[in-house]
């Protein structure tokens, strides 16, 4: 299960925002870095588990 938290003006926003909170702490978690918290678009991923 994946959580992300954000505001969006539509759902399609959201899944996007969503992703690209994801793709930004899977290449974070990859390179070993801290998971990157808040975006400048207010989204976050509060975690990251591979798989």
């Amino acid at each position: 299960m994946h959580v992300f938290t954000g505001w969006a003006e539509s759902c399609a926003a959201a899944v996007q925002a969503a992703h690209a909170a994801y793709d930004a702490a899977r290449t974070a978690a990859e390179a070993g870095q801290a998971i990157p918290h808040r975006g400048p678009d207010g989204w976050c991923c509060c975690g990251y588990r591979p798989g």
